[in-house]
């Protein structure tokens, strides 16, 4: 140790410049080892995401036109149990109605000053059902600021602080269907006057019976309340980050959800039948004529009977080329006063058909049975899948309204088993996506998130937090980058290593007289490299503990500032045990190497010439 008193300030700038390349490596590493489900369970944990919300998503196609697909995908009651027993998470799946709106604005003053702003940052609509019970209020970690929890027999529900917020600025307006009757809006001071109000929500009305604190920190989008101009890019670009954090809070968390009693999301979707949407492949019936397309498809045993109007009379199963449509799909006869009084009428074919009371007339459903009004199919996508074929005949079509059920739907049609499970048989169920409360540690969240994103499978389950969704955007470019980041973190340490070993090998190469000495007295090779490897290993310690610290606390720093300052949730630089242990191996085994190549090289050498310095 005493060797190190010699050439003071070359040792102590070959330890500073060996500490900045050193500390750049592990900078470099920490971003060059990028690791998705470490990424993902720190950035779950610094931005504090307490709900974990899964949706399905499968893998189309292979190699460089492989994508992944959350189109049209959704969960049964039996999958999310699944999921629920693979991660020990209570999830509960969360209904989306496809073809009703989840807006209440007929139940607020729409017009009111109050929410205007330059973003749309309050609660308009609720972005699906979901049920709650206590059990869920305390692993959440929710509180029920007024009233109950509500009763899943009966049309009720709970809703969130961030809900009842809109109510308090805006007002609250009883629904009415009479539209030239609009009723007064009434003031909501507190928790207590939202409870027994009715909400108007997808075409039913619900009782409001409790307010639910979600533990949600309204003031962090406080800047997106101003109306002021912006002209810097860097509050654009942060203001969109906000908005984008908030849309994904409020749509896959119980912020926006509208909250049932145990068993309500199972009564209110009793009579609704598995519809898939197949527009994401690119697959669509249309008329010959006109292109009119249907974007659903379902099987004819996922209806009621009393829903289907047959035009031919009933059947159990439907041939190759059979088909029922919805209602709205079905050709309508249209006539104005002139047309009617010349006799003549027109025969359109819209979307909007039934909209304005028109009946499906004996000669529309003639002209169905004579097979003037037949369709085709066409698809082609990444699944090698494609069908081209016409002929497909109308024998039927769907009305809801006649029937029991009385539900909503558009632009669907049946097909047979075959033809179903061909084009949309993986697809499918009642579930838009699962929500339940984010593990409390961090084993149980990295386990979780291992199962989410499985690597080596044909299905994943992405979780949906603003964390998550700034992590998946940006998985790809981390991915390419980290490649490159790991050959700047070899450079850097070829860097440092040739900076500390000139140093080492240079301070022996002035010690040859004493390693001549040593020889002489009867020293080994060996015995002579342990004695300078100590010199050495002091240098690389203090080495190793400068760069150590230095790269935690760069890290630390650029976490920081990317969270404060761009308003990141992602915890991009991952500083563990890896960065320590590559430090600590690196450092001693520069030491190691340039300790033994001089001392090997004047050991080797006669003790005289050694002493002598040739």
């Amino acid at each position: 140790g005493s060797g190190l008193k010699y050439k003071k300030i070359r040792l102590v700038f070959t330890i500073l410049l060996s500490f900045v390349a050193f500390t750049l490596f592990g900078l470099a590493d920490t971003f060059g080892s990028y690791n998705h489900v470490k990424t993902c369970t720190n950035s779950i944990i610094d931005s504090d995401i307490r709900y974990a919300s899964v949706k399905e998503s499968h893998k189309h196609g292979s190699g460089i036109n492989a994508y992944w697909s959350e189109w049209g995908y959704g969960f049964t009651k039996e999958e999310v149990k699944a999921i629920s027993d693979s991660t020990g998470c209570n999830f509960k799946g969360v209904y989306v109605p496809e073809f009703e709106q989840m807006g209440f604005k007929n139940n607020y003053d729409y017009s009111s000053e109050t929410l205007k702003c330059d973003y749309d940052i309050y609660s308009t609509m609720f972005h699906g059902f979901v049920e709650i019970n206590e059990n869920d209020m305390t692993e959440m970690g929710y509180k029920l600021l007024a009233g109950s929890l509500p009763d899943g027999s009966k049309k009720e529900m709970a809703i969130s602080e961030y809900t009842y917020k809109t109510f308090e600025l805006a007002g609250y307006k009883e629904f009415s269907e009479d539209s030239e009757a609009e009723a007064p809006t009434v003031k909501i001071s507190g928790y207590g006057d939202m409870i027994g109000k009715t909400l108007y929500v997808a075409g039913e009305q619900f009782t409001v019976t409790g307010i639910i604190d979600t533990g949600f920190d309204f003031s962090r989008y406080d800047r997106l309340k101003e109306n002021r101009e912006i002209s810097s890019e860097k509050d654009k670009l942060l203001n969109y980050v906000l908005l984008n954090e908030l849309d994904k809070e409020r749509q896959y968390s119980y912020l926006g959800l509208a909250m049932l009693g145990e068993g309500g999301v199972s009564k209110l979707t009793e009579n609704i039948p598995n519809i898939v949407n197949i527009t994401d492949v690119y697959m669509w019936f249309s008329y010959d004529e006109n292109g009119f397309s249907g974007n659903y498809l379902s099987r004819l045993s996922d209806f009621k009977t009393q829903d289907l109007v047959w035009l031919n009379g009933e059947k159990n199963s439907l041939g190759d080329k059979e088909i029922i449509v919805s209602v709205d799909m079905i050709p309508y006869i249209y006539s104005d006063n002139k047309s009617a009084a010349s006799g003549e009428i027109e025969i359109y074919t819209d979307s909007d058909s039934l909209s304005d009371g028109q009946d499906i007339t004996d000669e529309i459903k003639e002209k169905i049975l004579q097979g003037s009004y037949t369709m085709y199919l066409d698809s082609w996508d990444e699944r090698n899948l494609s069908i081209t074929e016409s002929g497909y005949k109308i024998v039927g079509y769907i009305d809801t309204d006649s029937g029991a059920s009385h539900y909503n739907i558009n632009d669907v049609i049946i097909v047979n088993d075959k033809l179903y499970d061909t084009c949309a048989g993986d697809k499918g169920g009642l579930y838009n996506f699962a929500v339940s409360s984010m593990p409390g540690e961090r084993q149980d969240i990295e386990k979780l998130v291992k199962y989410c994103y499985q690597s080596d499978s044909e299905i994943k389950y992405p979780l949906q937090s603003a964390a998550t969704y700034e992590l998946d955007t940006i998985d790809e470019i981390l991915s390419v980058m980290s490649k490159i980041f790991f050959y700047i973190g070899i450079g850097f340490a070829v860097f440092a290593a040739l900076m500390l070993s000139n140093f080492i090998a240079t301070s022996i190469s002035h010690k040859k007289r004493e390693i001549g000495i040593l020889r002489a007295i009867g020293s080994r090779s060996n015995d002579v490299f342990r004695i300078f490897f100590a010199e050495s290993f002091i240098i690389a310690i203090i080495n190793f503990v400068l760069s150590v610290a230095g790269t935690l606390t760069a890290v630390i720093i650029a976490n920081t500032l990317m969270r404060e300052r761009a308003g990141i949730l992602v915890t991009i630089l991952n500083f563990g045990f890896r960065q320590i242990v590559l430090l600590l191996m690196l450092s001693l085994a520069i030491a190691a190497i340039a300790s033994f190549i001089p001392v090997n090289r004047i050991a080797s050498k006669k003790p005289i010439d050694a002493i002598r310095n040739r």
